[in-house]
């Protein structure tokens, strides 16, 4: 054990930065080593070890004696290691599921993309009656809102509508899922 006189331990106390610096010196590798043992790189390491000697300064006062600070800076620096290395695997566990969400929203967006390219072509091959009210009804018009700019009663477009659908039927029939989210989209 690398303990302090117990007179030295006292200028330490009330605030002997000279004191300080010799047991800095006395300490820091020995830490350093111990705070490496737990598998974190050199310069965090560091960062802890410094860190643990700050807070150790600003409490010097509560500490009672050589051996407590002894036992109290090889507390803090394992403690304080072990909390990096917690919030380094949270820190790594929430770039991962970061990760996993940003990979699961492309393919989203991928299969949206190519379900709506392939619903746009199936509709761009009827005729341009029944496009028109299949492509209105999409966009949420009513079937008197239809007539209307059609010039043509809610009857016609009802017979166009159901020709389209029926048409979409069978060139979609390779599609279940699309059909299934085409229809709840007409409801």
């Amino acid at each position: 054990m690398n303990l302090i006189s117990h007179i030295d331990f006292e200028c330490f106390r009330n605030g002997d930065q000279k004191i300080f610096e010799q047991i800095f010196h006395r300490y820091y590798k020995t830490l350093l080593s111990f705070a490496i043992r737990h598998d974190i790189g050199e310069m965090d390491a560091e960062d802890i070890v410094i860190d643990v000697f700050h807070r150790i300064w600003t409490m010097r006062r509560d500490i009672k004696s050589s051996a407590a600070l002894h036992s109290l800076l090889y507390m803090s620096v394992r403690n304080q290691t072990l909390n990096f290395l917690r919030n380094t695997n949270n820190r790594m566990r929430i770039l991962e599921q970061q990760e996993i969400e940003q990979v699961y929203d492309l393919q989203n967006l991928i299969i949206e993309e190519e379900m709506s390219r392939i619903l746009d072509d199936a509709i761009s091959k009827l005729s341009p009656g029944n496009q028109f009210v299949i492509r209105a009804s999409l966009e949420g018009k009513t079937l008197a809102q239809i007539a209307e700019e059609m010039n043509i009663s809610i009857n016609t477009v009802k017979t166009h509508r159901l020709r389209a659908i029926t048409a979409l039927r069978k060139s979609l029939k390779h599609y279940p899922y699309l059909l299934i989210l085409f229809y709840h989209i007409l409801k």
